[in-house]
């Protein structure tokens, strides 16, 4: 998501205008980018790369995040399924992508806490 955000973000810093989406929602700022860009995105990608080190705090930090990304899908979906009920247009092709981050996430979710929990039951 850097790059969908920043596609839209750099130009409008750029050029001195409102992002389109800022001036859709009639905010100051795009809530979405300020969280993803400042939050979570950087943490996933510490943590991606904390876990490919091979380092304890990824596996700590991984748990946690793929349910919170799981939850936020879930979120994004049912927005989805709210504006298509009122005739607001929707798409097929990003509806299908967040469910599957949906889906990942929550597999890799119970992938994960059932190799911690054999870990646990082999050290005692």
């Amino acid at each position: 998501f850097y790059g969908q955000w920043l596609s839209e973000d750099i130009p409008a810093l750029l050029s001195g205008k409102t992002p389109p989406s800022v001036l859709e929602t009639a905010v100051t700022t795009n809530p979405v980018h300020v969280l993803d860009l400042a939050f979570l995105l950087p943490a996933l990608i510490i943590t991606a790369v904390l876990l490919w080190r091979g380092r304890p705090l990824g596996a700590l930090l991984a748990v946690p995040l793929l349910i919170f990304s799981m939850l936020i899908s879930m979120g994004i979906l049912a927005i989805f399924l709210v504006s298509g009920s009122k005739g607001l247009p929707t798409s097929l092709a990003v509806e299908i992508f967040i469910a599957g981050i949906s889906v990942a996430s929550l597999v890799l979710s119970i992938v994960t806490l059932r190799d911690v929990t054999e870990l646990n039951g082999a050290n005692t």
